[in-house]
């Protein structure tokens, strides 16, 4: 009997897919900047965010862009937009050599991408698909789905309000909302960006950063 839980475990983690990379839309110079302001070595590839995952920057007015490990399949070739609305895209993203700079900020890595959503229940489903996951917790706030490392959220607009401090944009169907960093000291990372002139704020243990306006996405640095 143990030995078929382990199989079972080994094959759900096969399946399962990590978020591999983030292509958010902007003003490539202007978005470059603001990531700088935060201490992130940004260079001609975007950023290297650790755990294997790789930010880049999508022209003004396009959808945000979610890459996953994994092989490619059905649910994956169908234009995304048709499911989840035009403001977020979800693709296969071939596998890359991992990149691991050292970000001033202390950032070691990815912890996990926040989607917004008016009803994130009704994504459960092709979630499980797109991820290789069928467990998940579901609350009052939302969806959280384990990668292994790394979280995917989906918030309802009050709970993404909480947890990254600002006022979430009404009437959502389905967008990428925020990115949160593990870091081995929200002191040191603290200590960096006011240093740099930004702006923070501890909230629910977290440390906010950041405008998301100038970012493409709300920023939190944690520790675990």
């Amino acid at each position: 009997m143990a030995d078929k839980a382990g199989d079972a475990i080994q094959v759900a983690r096969k399946m399962m897919r990590k978020f591999l990379a983030l292509a958010l839309a902007g003003r490539k110079a202007e978005m470059t900047a603001a990531w700088g302001r935060l201490g992130f070595v940004v260079d001609e590839d975007g950023v290297a965010l650790g755990n294997g995952v790789d930010l880049d920057f999508l022209p003004p007015g396009e959808a945000s862009l979610v890459g996953f490990s994994g092989e490619a399949d059905a649910h994956l070739s169908e234009r995304p937009s048709a499911i989840f609305g035009g403001e977020c895209h979800f693709t296969l993203a071939p596998t890359r050599k991992i990149r691991v700079p050292v970000h001033l900020n202390g950032a070691i890595g990815l912890s996990s991408v926040a989607f917004l959503a008016d009803d994130p229940a009704d994504h459960a489903e092709l979630l499980s698909k797109v991820t290789g996951q069928r467990a998940m917790l579901a609350t009052s706030a939302g969806l959280e789905i384990d990668l292994g490392g790394q979280r995917l959220l989906v918030l309802t607009p009050a709970a993404f309000a909480f947890r990254f401090g600002g006022a979430a944009p009404a009437n959502c169907g389905f967008r990428l909302g925020g990115l949160t960093f593990q870091v081995a000291s929200l002191g040191w990372t603290e200590k960096v960006l006011h240093a740099k002139g930004v702006a923070t704020k501890i909230q629910a243990g977290r440390l906010l950063a950041g405008d998301s306006e100038d970012l493409g996405a709300a920023l939190a640095f944690e520790t675990n």
